[in-house]
């Protein structure tokens, strides 16, 4: 093999001098003058410019060689380089907030609406889509009576769940309101009243409802979740509450708030940063989509406890009610934004996302996504850990705590649909604690966290649990006795 060009140490370029060198000695063989013996000949001149620009051909040659690579590419050969492993550079992107627009109900947000901070330089926001404030998607809503009539039925219907009462004779409208509040045991809202209206909001500030109503009731104010988007390119930090101006008169429109955790955008990845990114995105690929999407997740997304992704690939609907083709994410922990951005960039087109959390996600051309999940549902657990001490071997003095740390440190790892079998522990806890001869490991489990188990309660080996449910353990339910 040549020492110059593609070796196996890899591209070895042939510098000037090596060029210059090699060419006198070709003519000193072929003519039998050694034009090295006078450099300012006029040979030599003729020379120099040659070896000049073969020596410019080998750096074009290792430019070549090197921008195959994404350790030595630049600029847009970089991004063709890289694009070999699958991985595209982060381009500029908008930070995007969801804001609570409150109005009259049916009142149009135009595309290009602008909205601002209260911060000094100020912040402009803009809808990067036709919105509406309706009761059809709303957070929160006031509603008020049109008239009060003796034995008239007053109702409202919160996402088709209905809830009504009937007037009776010479009902106020404080006590119609009140009695609509005590009838609207939905736990998805706060259901209040101030005597004039009734108000009705999501305990989860990131979820718009639909709400339809009698004739006789009617919307004082409505407030949607809209997402807005900056007009400036990057990653932009505010408060919750500080986007509060209106700049953009829109009739109905009254007034609006931001929440907090954005989308976050960004600026264009410089060629260190996708290189960065591109060597642990290659690592978390997966043939998988679901392996695909739970490591993006996790790797993504700040403060994940557990994720665990299902897929229905039939062309019916499975017996855990996700619909054809379509995939359920069961995550505990994080931003449910962040969470529903990371599924969309990762999942497969065409898939339909299944679950109870439903987040508006900016699409690739100016539209909307609604990307859903679930939260798993705990399932409390309680454990009694009778152990028998090896009288052979000492013991810790604080064996009971090491024993309940070493139970709690194997449950960190549990997802939404794992199964706890509990003689697992035991291994865990002989590593951790010596002087144990026996240990016998009953639970007990529960939906309900205030649950007081009774001693034959302990009756279970394993505990199981449905695929959106998930095993929850605590050291204060863990009871460690010395069996006598």
């Amino acid at each position: 093999m040549s020492d110059f060009g593609v070796t196996e140490k890899g591209f070895l370029r042939k510098r000037y001098d090596t060029i210059y060198s090699e060419v006198q000695e070709d003519l000193k063989d072929k003519i039998g003058i050694d034009v090295a013996m006078n450099p300012k000949s006029f040979i030599n001149v003729l020379l120099s410019s040659f070896c000049d620009k073969l020596s410019q051909l080998w750096e074009v040659a290792e430019g070549v060689y090197l921008n195959h690579y994404p350790s030595t590419a630049e600029g847009i050969n970089l991004d063709y380089a890289c694009q070999f492993g699958g991985v595209t550079r982060e381009d500029n992107s908008r930070t995007k907030y969801t804001v609570l627009c409150t109005g009259e109900d049916g009142s149009d947000i135009p595309t290009g609406t602008r909205i601002s901070s209260t911060t000094n330089p100020k912040n402009f926001f803009t809808v990067y889509n036709d919105f509406k404030i309706t009761r059809d998607s709303f957070n929160k809503v006031k509603i008020d009576l049109v008239a009060v009539s003796d034995n008239a039925t007053y109702a409202v219907y919160l996402d088709e769940v209905g809830y009504s009462i009937v007037s009776g004779n010479s009902a106020t409208k404080s006590e119609i309101l009140n009695a609509l509040v005590k009838v609207i045991t939905n736990n998805d809202f706060e259901v209040a009243t101030d005597g004039n209206s009734l108000t009705i909001e999501s305990k989860n500030e990131r979820i718009n409802h639909s709400l339809a109503l009698s004739d006789n009731l009617t919307t004082v104010t409505v407030s949607s979740l809209i997402v807005f988007q900056s007009e400036e390119y990057g990653e932009i930090v505010l408060p919750a509450g500080s986007i509060t101006e209106i700049v953009t008169t829109v009739s109905g429109f009254a007034s609006c708030t931001n929440l907090d955790s954005p989308a976050y955008g960004r600026l264009r990845e410089t060629d260190v940063e996708y290189r960065q990114s591109y060597l642990s995105k290659r690592n978390s690929r997966s043939a998988s989509m679901l392996e695909s999407i739970e490591s993006a997740i996790i790797d993504n997304v700040n403060g994940i406890l557990s994720c665990t992704v299902y897929e229905n690939d039939s062309n019916t609907t499975d017996s855990e009610g996700r619909p054809p083709h379509s995939i359920e994410v069961v995550v505990d922990g994080g931003e449910p934004s962040d969470i529903a951005q990371q599924i969309f960039r990762t999942k497969a087109a065409g898939i339909q996302t299944y679950g109870k959390v439903e987040v508006d996600v900016p699409g690739l051309y100016n539209d909307t996504i609604k990307v859903r999940f679930n939260r798993p549902t705990p399932v409390y657990v309680w454990l009694k850990v009778k152990y028998t001490v090896n009288p052979m071997e000492a013991m810790p003095q604080d064996a009971e705590e090491l024993i309940k740390q070493a139970i709690i440190n194997c449950t960190d790892s549990l997802k939404a649909g794992d199964t706890v079998v509990l003689q697992k522990f035991i291994k865990d806890i002989n590593e951790t604690v010596s002087g144990i001869a026996y240990i016998e490991i009953k639970a007990y489990k529960s939906s309900e966290q205030e649950s007081e188990p009774s001693e034959g309660d302990y009756t279970l080996n394993y505990v199981t649990v449905t695929s959106r449910e998930k095993a929850n353990f605590a050291e204060e339910r863990i009871e460690v006795v010395k069996d006598e």
